[in-house]
This record gives C-alpha cells, sequence and structure tokens, in this order.
C-alpha cells in the first residue's frame, strides 16, 4: 500500500501528520538521485510517453519524452521556448513519430486548436483541480520511487521550488513532466494487466463458452449482432 501513495498522501491518509503533507510538493533528497543514473539515449528504451505543455501568448510551451528502460523512466527529449503554434504542431508530429510513443497534450484553451491542426492522433489532456492533482502526485510517486530520471535544470528548478499553491510559480516543465508521468503511470499499468492476461491471471483459464454448431465467433449480442459483444471469444480469449 505505502509503496503506491507518494510520502505525502501516506502521511496524511494513515498518520494523521498533515504536517509532512505541507506546501512543497518534491523533496531536494529525491531531487537530487534523479540525476544519478540519467541516460538520455533512447537506444534500448522499451516504451515512451511525451507530455506536452501548450504555453499561451508569453508562455513557453514544454515537451518531455520519457523513455522506459529496467523499470525507470529516463528523459530522452525535452524541449522549452516561446514558439508559434503550426512550430509546436510540427515539433509534436515530429516527436511522436520518431518513436512508437504515447502522447498527451493539455487540452486546456489553446492547447484544443493545436490538437485539432494535428495530423497524428494524441492523447488530449483536460486539466482541472482534480485531474493537475493527479498528474502532480504521478510525478511525486515516480520521483519518490526513484523511477524518473532527468537532466534538464529547468526543470530542477521548477520542481525544487513547486508548491500546491501554485498560481504564481513557473511551472510549464513541471507540467509537461507531470502529464507524461500520469501516462507512464497509466502505461505500467496496462503493462502489469497484460502480462498477467499473457500468463492466464496466475494459471486460471476462462471456460469456453458452448459452441453447439461447432464454428468458431464471437458470441453476439443479440441487441447489436453486427459488433462483438464483450465477453469470452473463442478466437482470442477475454476482451
Amino acid at each position: 500500500m505505502r509503496g503506491a501513495m507518494t510520502r505525502q498522501s501516506f502521511a496524511q491518509e494513515y498518520d494523521c501528520d498533515f504536517a509532512a503533507s505541507g506546501d512543497a510538493v518534491f523533496d531536494l533528497d529525491d531531487l537530487a538521485r534523479c540525476k544519478d543514473g540519467w541516460n538520455p539515449d533512447p537506444e534500448g528504451c522499451e516504451r515512451f510517453v511525451n507530455g506536452w505543455d501548450i504555453g499561451r501568448r508569453n508562455d513557453p510551451t514544454v515537451g518531455i519524452t520519457l523513455g522506459l528502460r529496467d523499470d525507470v523512466w529516463h528523459e530522452v527529449a525535452f524541449e522549452r521556448g516561446l514558439l508559434p503554434y503550426p512550430v509546436t504542431q510540427r515539433m509534436i508530429e515530429d516527436r511522436h513519430r520518431a518513436r512508437r510513443a504515447i502522447t498527451v497534450v493539455e487540452s486546456n484553451g489553446v492547447g484544443d486548436p493545436v490538437i485539432e491542426n494535428l495530423s497524428v492522433r494524441v492523447e488530449p489532456y483536460t486539466t482541472t483541480v482534480k485531474t493537475k492533482t493527479q498528474a502532480i502526485q504521478a510525478l511525486q510517486l515516480l520521483i519518490q520511487q526513484g523511477r524518473l530520471k532527468y537532466g534538464a535544470e529547468q526543470r530542477d528548478r521548477e520542481l525544487s521550488l513547486y508548491q500546491w499553491d501554485d498560481k504564481d510559480l513557473v511551472q510549464d516543465s513541471v507540467m509537461a513532466a507531470a502529464l507524461a508521468a500520469v501516462t507512464a503511470e497509466a502505461d505500467d499499468l496496462a503493462g502489469v494487466v497484460g502480462t498477467a492476461v499473457s500468463q492466464g491471471w496466475g494459471g486460471f483459464t476462462p471456460p469456453k463458452p458452448p459452441n453447439p454448431d461447432g464454428i468458431e465467433h464471437w458470441r453476439r449480442d443479440p441487441y447489436a449482432p453486427q459488433q462483438p459483444s464483450t465477453g469470452w471469444g473463442i478466437e482470442r480469449g477475454w476482451r
């Protein structure tokens, strides 16, 4: 249980220690360890995720790519700058095509038209108070677990100063990293589930349904005869 929660969340939930869940989000010692063993080379990485925070008129746009190597996510690409939106769109497309990656783009405000004009498929991320907190906590957990390695000094400065009340803080690099982290967290979970499925959930094999006509086909929903129903399929297993 503790390994799946940030220190602050655990302290507040189980130890009733609200001081430990104060304003500072990222521990300086944890951030120092983020540079130990950082490998920016994308070669040898198993999977990639891209996170993009789209800047408004006077705010930088930030893009980060994380690559998974030996259960640790390494920063393998980082851009930050005041860019025209067509340039930003081309950068997102180029990065997405460079690696077989999951790309997530903050969709609030100016992010929506950028996403609409892309020629590649990305995952929009709508930022609310709740979803932003979830993304920051995903980044916080990766850092505390020692599973995030990076070298960008700009990100280091922003993370070291970041607080939950971030209204007046520079945070674009933090948000791009948080979007990549919450996507990496989901990708980690998908990998665990996929492994469990491939291994038959620990040896358990779902029973095959009756097939009186002897034809291998999907069991179909009578109300949607043209669509495969959720459940057991003889050809593929569980769906």
